[in-house]
């Protein structure tokens, strides 16, 4: 089943992660997998931002606190899972030029709404 699923959006186990990228950019924004989804089609779906409160991974542990205090609860343990060795792959291997540069294309409006940049 979870092969299907991923043929669905044009993936596959073990894909080399250019053809994953080619498949990603190739797929209109609606119709993507909800985990390299835009994020601002989905807090925008309707023109309006559709939440109050939106935290930042860099900020996790501030931005989890204040979240969990305005709903009255003290903050949560953080802990790590599934946490990849240094042992694996690099970044910087898999991310040419060419596919940073489609990747920058790709979440150009998460990127400018989140006031992020990507050194070129």
């Amino acid at each position: 089943e979870t092969d299907a699923r991923l043929a669905s959006f044009g993936f596959r186990i073990g894909m080399p992660f250019e053809e994953y990228c080619a498949a990603v950019f190739d797929r209109p924004h609606s119709k993507q997998n909800p985990h390299v989804q835009r994020q601002v089609d989905i807090l925008l779906g309707a023109g309006e931002l559709a939440v109050d409160f939106i935290g930042r991974l860099e900020n996790l542990e501030r931005d989890l606190t204040r979240l969990t205090a305005s709903l009255g609860q003290g903050p949560p343990p953080i802990r790590s899972m599934n946490k990849s060795s240094s042992k694996g792959w690099r970044h910087s291997e898999l991310l040419t030029p060419g596919i940073t540069e489609k990747l920058r294309h790709f979440y150009e409006q998460d990127l400018r709404f989140f006031g992020y940049t990507v050194d070129r």
